[in-house]
C-alpha cells in the first residue's frame, strides 16, 4: 500500500519525518527569539555582576573611610600624648637644673 507521500504528494502538516528531514530544523523566528533571549539573559547577567561590583566597591569604601578616621583621631591623641610627656620631662628638667643652680 502506497502512502500520499510515496505517490510524490506533500506530506499533511500533521506528519513528522522519523529520520529528522528538512524540517526538523527550528524556524527562523524561533531562533530569532531564542537568540534574543540569549542576549537579555547575558545583559542581565552582566547587569547584576556590575550591580554587584559597585556594592562590594563602596561598602569597602566606608569600612577604609571609617578606618582612616579612626587611625587620624588616634593620631591626633598621640601628639598629645607627646606633648604632654615632652612637657612633663621639661618640667623635671627644669626643676633639677633650679635646684642645681639653688645649691
Amino acid at each position: 500500500m502506497m502512502t500520499g507521500v510515496e505517490k510524490g504528494r506533500p506530506p499533511s502538516p500533521g506528519f513528522q519525518p522519523l529520520n529528522g528531514g528538512a524540517n526538523s530544523r527550528p524556524s527562523r523566528p524561533c531562533m530569532a527569539w531564542a537568540r534574543t533571549i540569549l542576549v537579555v539573559l547575558l545583559a542581565v547577567v552582566l547587569l547584576a555582576l556590575a550591580a554587584w561590583t559597585i556594592v562590594l566597591y563602596s561598602i569597602k569604601l566606608v569600612s577604609l573611610q571609617d578606618r582612616v578616621t579612626k587611625l587620624e583621631s588616634q593620631c591626633e591623641l598621640n601628639e598629645l600624648h607627646v606633648q604632654k610627656y615632652i612637657d612633663e620631662k621639661l618640667d623635671k628638667l627644669l626643676e633639677q637644673v633650679r635646684f642645681a643652680v639653688v645649691l
